[in-house]
Order: C-alpha cells, then structure tokens, then sequence
C-alpha cells in the first residue's frame, strides 16, 4: 500500500548574492520508509505573472524530512543573484 503526503513550504526571498537557497519539508507523519519526493516551485500568491524562473533538486530525503535546492535560472552571473518574492515551494512524496 502506498503512502502519500503533499504540501506547500514557504521558500521566502533571497539576497542578491546568491542563486540558490535551501529549503526543508518537514511531513506531517514519518514515512515507514525512505519517500520519492517531486517538488516544484510557486510563485508568491496574488502578484502578477513575473518573469523569474527556478529548478528544484532534491538533495536530502529520509522518512521524516527532505531537503530542497531551489536554483534561480534565469539570470546568471555577473548579474545580481536572489529574488524578492515570497517564493513557495509545492512538494508530493511517496512511500510503499
């Protein structure tokens, strides 16, 4: 039987230096195994259509936590880095 849990974690903003943050999912009930965790991000609700674009990599999951990498990919350097929403994070992880 599969196990599934789903949720929004707040990314929030993040200083023009860099391109990246890390965000944790922490599920609202321990996975009896290691989960497959899909996760996407949201724009900051009730702005307009803004250009920003991001990837997400999961880099660190076990049965109650993961850890997400959210990359910035439509500016590089030498511009200035960061973003000013409120960015989400949308997640979906899956147990058998």
């Amino acid at each position: 039987m599969s196990i599934i849990q789903s949720g929004v974690v707040t990314v929030g903003n993040q200083n023009g230096t860099t391109f990246a943050k890390e965000v944790t999912i922490l599920f609202p009930q321990p996975f009896p195994t290691t989960p497959t965790v899909v996760a996407n991000t949201l724009q900051q609700p009730n702005l307009p259509p803004i250009p920003d674009a991001f990837a997400v990599s999961i880099v660190e999951v076990n049965t109650q936590q993961a850890v997400a990498r959210v990359y910035r990919v439509d500016v590089a350097p030498p511009q200035q880095g960061g973003w000013a929403q409120d960015l989400q994070l949308g997640w979906i992880a899956r147990s058998h």
